[in-house]
């Protein structure tokens, strides 16, 4: 009786810990040390957490959940990991999407770091995701680092900065930005200007496409009372620096970032070698800490919506395209031939005179004892609502002879700002060996033709789409049918089931009058499938095994077959007795 009472015990803290580990309310980050039960805060830093290694495993816990109720969507990362490193993940399938929440970075130093990940949606536009922060100590130096070290450039060949964005600009979420410099003659300052937008005359205008910066994340080897600062509007409170740009730059832009270095920021040294390396003041005691070949700070502006966007006559968004520059500055001039080339020139005058005509010519200089060390220029695509369009694969059933019958529905919805109906789709086949579809429930879409495992449709619903953003709550609420669906079945062989089952067997593409077309490809099917059975096979009511190796009526048939020869066999014996 104690020892059942203990087990009863055991079996109590397990389930609590169960329901610890799953009542938390977003993402997190974990770290080596972490056990399956711990999870730091998601939207504030934890406290520090000491490492033995250099070596730290990352893990974002709870991520693989349906965002809403969105089937297919899922989280992907933007990993920094405070040394100045980044890792991007990309579009990718549901799967890929989610072996991105693990990753494992390597320090090259020792000392404090704040890593983030910075979680996106791949098809959905409604609350942005948390971002999930760590502070750690890093103490241990047990692995080397590779020869050559671990920072991961990421400026192209023969440019002097670059910058790189993580994702599109979404109405209320953020987009992380990376700015890039080369580290060279005293470098003093790092600009990033924003919100701008291209014209119908070839040139510039600012535009309110983010309001506000959120946040600026700074490497390790930035000291703690680095200088940074924002400005309202462009053409108000210029630094001195740029004062030779000021009208360009006020007509193009709404805002910017600065970064200096004037309280003992980063700073040129030289190595034994005599070769020039980026070395940087970190801390008060002058330690060194080496990445890079370049400079980064990241900074993160929130996206915002303007109801200008939308064209009145078509009801429907018209996006602009957002326009950024980054420009590095320091106290003395670049030399004008190429450092790596004596008898060139220098590829940077071209590209800074390319922007900024009325420079002097042969220094670069932008102020008063200020000269460009860099630019880099950038455009990024806003999207508004997006179509979660997609393929569900229901149920996979074999018919004998490699042959299979797969279920499929296909959802269709429409989260632009005007109603649409009568559009087109088509469905394109990716393995060559699927039939064409056989729509069997939901309003059919109408056939119009085929070509090349291509099958071209019309389908005659009509989908609202969303209220505009100015209308009333009541309005909102009154909004009638989004999305429509419809099933249908298509057969193929042992190959076609492979394809489907990873997710890249069939592709839906749809086109609305008022925007762009939008594909998507099936989605993966769960590996939770009937193993036994040699195949995937599944549906909303779970796994039904149907293979003609495991079915209760070939098993019946089996039995039957049994009964019949034993039968066959006592008769022709009893025969063979009465003889």
């Amino acid at each position: 009786m104690k020892h059942l009472t203990l087990i009863k015990t055991i079996f109590l803290i397990q389930l609590l810990s169960i329901a610890t580990a799953r009542a938390q309310t977003g993402p997190c980050l974990r770290v080596s040390t972490d056990t399956w039960t711990t999870c730091p805060a998601q939207t504030v830093l934890d406290a520090t957490t000491f490492l033995p290694s250099n070596l730290v495993v990352f893990n974002v816990a709870e991520p693989n959940a349906d965002l809403e109720s969105n089937p297919g969507a899922r989280y992907k990362a933007f990993w920094m990991f405070g040394d100045g490193n980044f890792k991007w993940y990309g579009y990718g399938t549901p799967e890929q999407d989610l072996s991105t929440m693990s990753h494992t970075h390597l320090y090259e130093n020792p000392g404090t770091y704040f890593p983030v990940v910075v979680l996106s949606e791949r098809k959905s536009n409604t609350t942005p995701p948390k971002k999930p922060k760590r502070s750690l100590s890093i103490q241990g130096m047990n692995v080397a680092p590779p020869p050559g070290g671990n920072f991961q450039p990421q400026i192209p060949t023969g440019r002097s900065m670059n910058i790189f964005n993580h994702d599109y600009n979404r109405p209320h979420y953020p987009t992380v930005f990376v700015v890039s410099a080369k580290p060279g003659n005293e470098l003093s300052r790092i600009y990033f200007f924003y919100n701008s937008k291209s014209n119908n005359r070839g040139g510039y205008e600012p535009i309110n496409i983010h309001n506000r910066l959120d946040t600026v994340y700074f490497p390790h080897y930035f000291p703690s009372t680095v200088n940074y600062s924002t400005s309202p509007t462009a053409a108000t409170a210029w630094p001195a620096q740029l004062s030779e740009l000021q009208t360009i730059l006020a007509s193009q832009f709404g805002n910017f970032l600065v970064v200096s270095s004037e309280k003992g920021g980063f700073k040129e040294y030289e190595q034994a070698a005599g070769q020039m390396q980026a070395l940087y003041q970190n801390r008060e005691d002058n330690s060194r800490i080496s990445p890079p070949q370049e400079i980064r700070i990241f900074p993160e502006l929130l996206s915002t919506w303007d109801d200008n966007w939308i064209n009145l006559e078509a009801r429907d968004t018209s996006l602009p395209k957002g326009y950024y520059l980054a420009l590095a500055v320091g106290s003395t001039p670049v030399p004008a031939q190429d450092p790596n080339l004596p008898n060139s020139p220098n590829p940077l005058f071209g590209e800074v005179l390319q922007y900024f005509p009325n420079l002097d010519r042969s220094t670069l200089q932008c102020g008063s004892g200020a000269y460009i060390q860099g630019i880099a220029t950038a455009e990024v695509d806003m999207v508004a609502s997006i179509d979660p369009n997609g393929l569900t694969v229901l149920e996979i059933c074999p018919l004998g002879n490699d042959k299979f019958k797969v279920k499929i529905r296909m959802e269709v919805c429409n989260e632009g700002y005007m109603h649409e109906q009568n559009f087109g789709l088509n469905l394109k086949d990716h393995t060559g060996q699927i039939s064409k579809p056989n729509f069997i429930s939901g309003k059919t879409p109408k056939f119009l033709k085929d070509s090349a495992d291509v099958w071209l449709y019309v389908w005659e619903v009509f989908l609202d789409g969303v209220p505009l953003p100015n209308e009333s709550a009541q309005s909102r609420e009154q909004a009638r049918k989004l999305c429509e669906t419809a099933e249908f079945e298509v057969e193929t062989n042992w190959s076609g089931v492979q394809k489907i089952v990873r997710g890249e067997g069939l592709e839906l593409c749809v086109k609305f009058e008022h925007a762009r077309k939008e594909c998507t490809k099936n989605y993966k099917v769960d590996e939770d499938f009937c193993k036994e059975c040699g195949y995937a096979c599944t549906s909303e009511s779970g796994c039904k095994c149907q293979d003609q190796h495991c079915t209760i009526l070939q098993i019946c048939l089996l039995v039957i077959l049994v009964i019949i020869l034993l039968w066959w066999i006592l008769k022709g014996r009893s025969g063979s007795a009465s003889i």
